[in-house]
C-alpha cells in the first residue's frame, strides 16, 4: 500500500482545525509528501507518528517546499495573514503553484487574491467544503470550485482523497457566493426550527408527535418538511450533540452572508433576524456549542425554559 502513493510532488496544508485536521490525515493516504503548518502547534500532535507529514513552524517552509498548497482557516483576518503577510504564503511562493482556499471566504477577497498570485504564475482557486466535521473525517465532503479550472492531476487526486464530489462553478469568487448562500440558508432554517418546535411545545402538540408529521410530509408533498428539520429536530429540543459545526461558526457565516447582500445591494430581512440570533448566542457564550443549540435562544427570547 505504502509503494502506491505519489511521491513526485509536495502537499501542503496551512490549518489543522475541526475541518483541517481530518482532511490532513486523508491525504496522507496517497501523498507521501504533505507539509502541515497550524499557529496551534499542538494540533500538529495527533500526526507526529505519521511518516508522510512533515510538520513546520513555519508558513515561509511549507510555501518554499510545496506545488500545490490547502488553506484551512476560520476567518478572513485570518486568510489575509496568512497569504499577504511578509512571513506568508505570498512572499515565499514558488512559481507555478495551486494555492486553494477551503476557508469560507469573500468573493471580493478572492478576486484580489487571485490577481496577486498571477504575479508569481501561480492559480488559486476557492473549493468551498459542504459538509460537518464528520463529513470530513469520512472524506465524504461536496466541494464547490471556482476559478482557472485546472487539469493538474495530483491535485485533482488530492480534492478526490477528501470528498465525494467536485462542482465547478465557473469564475473565481463564484464558489465563496455559493457556499455563503448555501451556509445562510441552512442557518435560516435552523433557526426556523428551533423557534417552531417552541411554538408547537407552548401550543400543547406532543412535540414527537409533530416531528413525525413533518418528516413524513414529503410522501404527501407536504411542504413543512427540510434536511436541517429532519437530522437536528431532536437533538434541538433535548439539547443534545451531532458533531455539526459550532454557533460562533453560523455566527460568522450568517454576517458573511449580509457582508454579501450588502455588496449586491440586496435587502435580507430573514437573513437579518437569523444573524442577531447567533450574535446573541455568541454574546451569550455559546459560540462554542452546536447550531442545534440556537434553542437556547429561542427560550431566552421567550423568557422562560421551552425543551
Amino acid at each position: 500500500m505504502e509503494n502506491k502513493k505519489i511521491l513526485d510532488t509536495s502537499i501542503g496544508f496551512i490549518g489543522a482545525g475541526m475541518m483541517g485536521a481530518p482532511m490532513i490525515y486523508n491525504l496522507t493516504k496517497k501523498f507521501s509528501n504533505v507539509f502541515v503548518f497550524d499557529t496551534d502547534q499542538t494540533k500538529l500532535k495527533e500526526f507526529e507518528s505519521n511518516k508522510s507529514i512533515i510538520i513546520v513552524d513555519a508558513i515561509g517552509q511549507l510555501s518554499k517546499n510545496c506545488n500545490i498548497i490547502f488553506t484551512c482557516l476560520p476567518g478572513i483576518n485570518e486568510i489575509k495573514k496568512v497569504h499577504l503577510d511578509k512571513t506568508g504564503i505570498f512572499e515565499n511562493i514558488l512559481e507555478n503553484v495551486i494555492i486553494c482556499e477551503l476557508s469560507t471566504t469573500l468573493p471580493k477577497l478572492s478576486k484580489s487574491l487571485e490577481k496577486k498570485y498571477c504575479e508569481k504564475k501561480s492559480t488559486y482557486l476557492e473549493a468551498m467544503m459542504i459538509g460537518p466535521p464528520k463529513t470530513a473525517y469520512n472524506a465524504e465532503l461536496l466541494f464547490i470550485i471556482s476559478g482557472k479550472k485546472v487539469d493538474n492531476s495530483y491535485f485533482l487526486e488530492a480534492l478526490d482523497c477528501m470528498g465525494r464530489l467536485n462542482k465547478w462553478v465557473g469564475s473565481i469568487g463564484n464558489a465563496s457566493k455559493a457556499k455563503l448562500l448555501h451556509n445562510a440558508l441552512g442557518m435560516i432554517n435552523m433557526a426556523a426550527t428551533a423557534e417552531i418546535l417552541g411554538l408547537c411545545v407552548k401550543s400543547g402538540i406532543d412535540i414527537y408527535s409533530f416531528i413525525d408529521i413533518v418528516r413524513q410530509s414529503p410522501k404527501s408533498k407536504g411542504i413543512g418538511y427540510s434536511t436541517i428539520f429532519d437530522l437536528y429536530s431532536e437533538s434541538i429540543i433535548n439539547k443534545s450533540k451531532t458533531g455539526t459545526g459550532k454557533l460562533r461558526i453560523a455566527a460568522k457565516d450568517t454576517f458573511l452572508a449580509k457582508e454579501l447582500a450588502s455588496d449586491q445591494n440586496y435587502s435580507t430581512p430573514i437573513l437579518d433576524e437569523t444573524k442577531k440570533m447567533f450574535e446573541e448566542a455568541k454574546k451569550m457564550g455559546l459560540g462554542e456549542e452546536e447550531y442545534s443549540r440556537v434553542a437556547d435562544i429561542v427560550e431566552y427570547r421567550h423568557g422562560s425554559k421551552i425543551f
